[in-house]
Order: structure tokens, then C-alpha cells, then sequence
């Protein structure tokens, strides 16, 4: 039983004082128990030493919070205790309470010069104490986080630092600064890292030749940019990043697994809350070799087991890191892992899946298409459109869908519907910056310049349409014969679809934002940041490694099982191979594509202006890849085809944009 001079105003939470660890140093049994179980009833953890020596021979063990000292003591006095403390490196910021009945005006004196913290005066009552306990731990634990913060923030690796003498392990975390650190909201963040920095700091005192240094990095994007700077990027073991670091964590956690070589960093996703990352998105990140940790488990034997992990590697070697060239295809196989491991991609839309069928079938007949196309609304009026678009020389409008079939020819009805296919697949995307009817109006751009760009002049084929479906007057029709580009490129038209090619060949793009939320803002931030100089594949290679549109473009193709000419083209058109006709075809299209509609809408390209400058320096990086370097066009025919095709393309893309507005 307390006595009643401890009890009195004894109406506390029991739970108050959970994480505070006291030191109790007091000679006599009986107050000493007295004090020790009025601390327990306050669920504190306290331990008791009978005099000086025993008190520091427990403070260097570690784990007190605040020390509970009677001035007086055999031997060394609670004021010697205090002094001691203050030159201990470990313990001299540690909150120290002198007791005493009897203390005089010289003893108060010389605690203050020490730095003792307060005295409670004996007899007291209960609540006395823990109001002086309280505000003295409250106090030192403000001043300690914020001694810790500026310690921990200043002991970093700068971001800039040209090239680390060890190895070096990169947390990712949203604070800026130490002030920021300090915040009691960012508790987890400091403990986290506190006791990562002590880790650090134990390897490197075990092995002085270590020298293992740690990076704070605010946001996702710097993250990334330390893993491209030579220097930097050859040290770092480890990465940490955590659900609290500005941007989008898990998409860089997933395109560190596209782009990953063997010798390269290990990745962690740190989070706090358990819904901050969904099961199946856990399990996702786990088959894709992420590993995710919450932050609240992490021990401090699991710090040290990363960190011995890690920093105990060997360094990698210019020879070893030059052997290790990711190949296309193993990019490829990651991306399509990815995507089927975190993401769904939309399925093909029945309309094209029926006409695509049909169209790679000799034998179908009109019937059929015209079978297909009349049940779906958007493509019947699509088609309407078009073939209303150009003067045949009718006098009356056309209506009848079969006979639009015929005018437009077969290719360009698959054109058509294809574009529209990609349209209503990739509806649902709702990401910053992007408007799938900017990317729907380009790529229709493109596929419009391919259809007039690959119509064979020399004699009819079938499913290519009326040559006055071109809207194109005599001398317009001149240039393309003299020029005559089908035949340069030795287009097989049994193979081939030119207008489907075009309306398909940057799909990629938003397949891209459908399944990597959060990537296009930061394809569109390197674009704005390089000031629009450089074309978005670019842009893409720079932000996330092998995952381009052309890429994931492809695999999309490729999963609506079109043709593999298609998958070709969409792969290829920004560096086709010579023999490869149909993507050269589509590259120049693209270059019409990019001059009338570029995408972003807003973006501030340099090529329309360098095209009509004929400054082919600025314009090299926006043509296909080694154009001007090539003998199958020169660049002064392509601005011929330019003027001569890019107002029709304007014309019926504008018409398609009014059809479905």
C-alpha cells in the first residue's frame, strides 16, 4: 500500500508514461520501493542503483529516458552523478530530477551548474512528481528530437556529392530539411532513421575502412536521378524508399524491377499503414523481386541484418557492369510480367476484333463487313463521315454504309475502326496532363498520311479504295507519283495496312498511363524541363528505362493478336530498318502527324518551325532515327509531301473529331 503523502491527487491514465524508461537512484529501501511501485502503477519502467557507481554502470547499458536521483548518497552525491553525465557524450543530454528534504541554497547552486533539470522537494505528493517528470521529459524530448533531426540530416551524403568513398545506401523520404524531420508528425520517419544512422555507424566502427555513408531524398524523382550519375550510382547498395517520398513510390519500385540490372542496388518499399499498399499489389511487388517492409517492424536486428546485407557487398567493377547489357527482349519479358502482375490491359473491342478477322480473310464478302459495322453506332458514323468528307462528285450525301465501304476501301475502314477501337479501350483513363482525345486526334493524323502517302498511283488493289477517296487534286497527285514512295519502299499491299499502321503506332502512349499511373507527369516534367528539345521516347528513356511507348505498344498489339506487321510497326517507325517499308512508311507519317497535331496538344516542340526553317539540326531528333542520313528520301522531298498531303490530313481528321464530338 502507497502512502498517502505519494497517493494524494493520484487520478492519472495509466498508460501516460508507456515508453519512458527511469533510472531511480536512492539509498533507502523503503522509499525507493515506495517511489518504484508509484512509477509502475504509471506503467514506467524504472530500475533502481543504490549510489553513483551503480547509476552509471546502468546508464552505460543503455535505454534510460530520465534519471531520479537523491542529492544526497553515500559517497559521490546525486550532484556528482549529474556531472559525470554532462561530460558523457552518450548521457549528457539525458533529463535529470534531483530529490532532496533538506537541500540548501549552495546545493541548489551547484545542481544548476551542472545542468540538473529541477528538484522535487521531499515530502511531495503524487502528482508533484509526475507534473516535474512530465514537464522535464517533455521538454529534453523536444530538445533531443530536434539535436537528433539536425544530427541525422547533417551526417547525410549530399545529393550532389561527386563520387562517395564507400558504399552507399539511399533512404527516400518526404522531408526536406531538419526542421521538417523534426516534426512530431514525421515520428516513425526519425526513429526510422535514427536508428539506421546508429547501424551505419556501428559497420563503420566495426570496420573503419568501410566508410558507409546514407542519402535523404525527398522525392521519387531524385531517387532516380542518383541511380544515372555515374559516380554515385556505382556506390549505392541499397534503397529504401517509402510511401511517404513525393511522387509515385510504387511505380518507381516497378520500373526499378523493369530496368534492374543483376549488380545494381536492392530495392525496399517501405510503408507505415497496412492499406497504404494493397495485398494483391504486395504479392505483385514480391513476383517482381520489390521487396516491402513496414516500417513499424523494423527492428533493429532486422536494420542491421539489411545493412550487413548490403554494405558488406562487393563493389562492382567498370568490366562487370559493362558486361551486363539488358537485351530488348528481356526488357520486353519484364514489362509484360509487370503488366500482368500489377495491371489488367483492356481488352480489344469486338468491332475491331470482327472486322480485323475479316479483313485478313481473301474470301469475306461486303455482306459481312457490312454486318459487323452496322451494329455498332460510333463505327457506322465514323465510316459515314469519312466517305462524306471528299467529293466523289455525287450530289447526294451517302448514306448507305455499303456503298462508304466501297469508296473508302477496306483498309481505311479497318483504319478507322482501329482508331476508334484504341479510343473506347482507353476511356477510362483519368491521369494528370493527359487527354486521350489529343492522342486519338494524332495518332488519326497519322494514319490518315499513311493511307495517302502508301496509295498505289500505278493501278488499283484491292481494298485500297477510290484514288479520289484522297481528296487530292492533279498536281497533288503528281508529287506522290513522282516521288512515287510505295514503290521505293517496296510496299506489299497483301500484307500491309498503311492507315491502320499509323492510327495504331503511338497506342503505346496510353497504355503507358493506363497501366503506370503517375508516369506521364513525369515524362511531361522531363519534357518541360528539357524545354521541349527532345521528342517524348526520349523523355520516356530518361524517366523510366526501357519502358517506351513503342514497347508497350507493342505488347498491346500484339495481345489484341493483330498483325504482326502492325506489332512491327509500332515497335519500329522511330528507327525502322531499311527493308522494313511499312515502318519507314509510318515514321514519315509520324513526322506530318507531329508538325499538324503534336501530342501534348500544348507541348512546345521545336519540329514545325525547324521544318519550315529547313533546320534539320534542330529537327534530326523528331525524325526517324538516321533519315537524313539515308538514301531512300531526301529531306527537301519530304517537305514537298508535307505541303502537298498535310492540308488533307488536317481536313479529314478534323472531320473524324466532328463526327465523334
Amino acid at each position: 500500500m502507497l502512502p498517502q503523502s505519494l497517493l494524494f491527487g493520484l487520478n492519472l491514465p495509466v498508460t501516460y508514461f508507456r515508453y519512458v524508461d527511469i533510472l531511480v537512484v536512492e539509498q533507502d529501501d523503503a522509499v525507493a520501493d515506495e517511489i518504484l511501485e508509484l512509477l509502475g502503477h504509471w506503467k514506467m519502467d524504472a530500475v533502481r542503483a543504490v549510489d553513483v557507481q551503480t547509476a552509471r554502470t546502468l546508464l552505460d547499458a543503455g535505454g534510460i529516458d530520465l534519471v531520479l536521483s537523491e542529492l544526497s548518497l553515500p559517497g559521490e552525491s546525486g550532484v556528482d552523478l549529474v556531472r559525470w553525465m554532462r561530460d558523457q557524450p552518450h548521457h549528457r543530454y539525458l533529463p535529470a530530477l534531483l530529490v532532496s528534504g533538506e537541500a540548501g541554497r549552495d546545493d541548489i547552486v551547484a545542481a544548476s551548474q551542472v545542468g540538473v533539470e529541477g528538484f522535487v522537494a521531499r515530502p511531495f505528493q503524487s502528482e508533484e512528481l509526475r507534473q516535474r517528470i512530465l514537464e522535464v521529459y517533455r521538454k529534453n524530448r523536444s530538445e533531443r528530437w530536434t539535436r537528433d533531426a539536425v544530427d541525422i540530416w547533417n551526417e547525410r551524403l549530399p545529393a550532389d556529392e561527386a563520387k562517395p568513398e564507400g558504399p552507399v545506401v539511399v533512404f527516400g523520404e518526404g522531408v526536406t530539411d531538419e526542421k521538417r524531420l523534426s516534426d512530431p508528425a514525421q515520428r516513425p520517419v526519425m526513429e526510422y532513421l535514427a536508428l539506421a544512422r546508429n547501424v551505419i555507424g556501428a559497420l563503420n566502427e566495426a570496420a573503419p575502412e568501410r566508410l558507409a555513408r546514407y542519402m535523404i531524398l525527398p522525392t521519387t524523382t531524385e531517387v532516380i536521378l542518383s541511380l544515372k550519375r555515374p559516380g554515385v550510382r556505382d556506390a549505392i547498395r541499397v534503397i529504401l524508399v517509402s510511401t511517404r517520398c513525393q511522387g509515385n513510390p510504387t511505380l518507381m519500385a516497378r520500373l526499378f524491377s523493369i530496368n534492374r540490372r543483376s549488380y545494381q542496388a536492392t530495392l525496399y518499399l517501405v510503408y507505415d499503414e497496412v492499406d497504404e499498399i494493397s495485398a494483391v499489389h504486395r504479392q505483385g511487388l514480391k513476383d517482381l523481386g520489390v521487396r516491402t517492409l513496414r516500417r513499424s517492424r523494423i527492428d533493429e536486428e532486422r536494420m542491421q541484418s539489411i545493412m550487413t546485407r548490403h554494405l558488406g557487398a562487393e563493389p562492382v567493377t567498370a568490366a562487370e557492369e559493362e558486361e551486363e547489357e539488358l537485351a530488348p527482349q528481356q526488357i520486353r519479358s519484364r514489362i509484360v510480367d509487370d503488366i500482368e502482375t500489377m495491371s489488367t490491359l483492356p481488352p480489344i473491342p469486338q468491332v475491331y476484333e470482327k472486322i480485323s478477322k475479316l479483313a485478313r480473310d481473301p474470301g469475306s464478302d461486303l455482306k459481312e463487313w457490312i454486318d459487323v459495322i452496322r451494329v455498332d453506332p460510333l463505327t457506322c458514323a465514323t465510316i459515314l463521315r469519312q466517305a462524306n468528307s471528299v467529293n466523289y462528285g455525287f450530289k447526294a450525301e451517302i448514306s448507305q454504309i455499303d456503298r462508304a465501304v466501297i469508296l473508302l476501301g477496306k483498309n481505311v475502314v479497318v483504319g478507322l475502326v482501329a482508331s476508334a477501337s484504341v479510343r473506347t479501350a482507353l476511356a477510362a483513363i483519368d491521369e494528370k496532363g493527359f487527354r486521350l482525345e489529343d492522342l486519338w486526334v494524332h495518332n488519326l493524323a497519322v494514319g490518315f498520311a499513311a493511307h495517302i502517302l502508301s496509295f498505289p498511283l500505278d493501278g488499283e488493289v484491292e481494298g485500297m479504295g477510290n484514288v479520289d477517296g484522297l481528296g487530292l487534286h492533279v498536281d497533288g497527285l503528281a508529287v506522290l507519283r513522282s516521288i512515287n514512295l510505295p514503290k521505293r519502299l517496296g510496299l506489299d499491299y497483301a500484307s500491309i495496312n498503311a492507315m491502320a499502321a499509323g492510327s495504331l503506332h503511338d497506342v503505346g502512349k496510353g497504355v503507358m498511363v493506363f497501366a503506370y499511373p503517375g508516369l506521364f507527369p513525369l515524362v511531361r516534367d522531363e519534357l518541360q524541363e528539357r524545354r521541349w528539345q527532345i521528342p517524348m521516347l526520349e523523355a520516356e528513356r530518361d524517366v523510366a528505362g526501357g519502358l517506351t511507348h513503342t514497347t508497350a505498344g507493342d505488347i498491346l498489339v500484339r495481345k489484341w493478336q493483330m498483325a504482326d506487321q502492325l506489332g512491327n510497326s509500332v515497335l519500329s517507325h522511330h528507327a525502322p530498318a531499311v527493308d522494313d517499308g511499312l515502318s519507314f512508311l509510318v515514321g514519315i507519317a509520324d513526322v506530318v502527324g507531329q508538325i499538324l497535331y503534336p501530342f501534348p496538344r500544348d507541348g512546345g516542340y521545336p519540329l514545325a518551325k525547324a521544318f519550315e526553317d529547313e533546320d534539320w539540326g534542330t529537327a534530326r531528333p523528331f525524325l526517324p532515327e538516321g533519315f537524313l542520313d539515308q538514301p531512300l528520301m531526301s529531306p527537301a522531298e519530304l517537305v514537298t509531301l508535307y505541303h502537298t498531303i498535310g492540308p488533307q490530313v488536317r481536313h479529314f481528321t478534323e472531320e473524324m473529331r466532328r463526327s465523334i464530338g
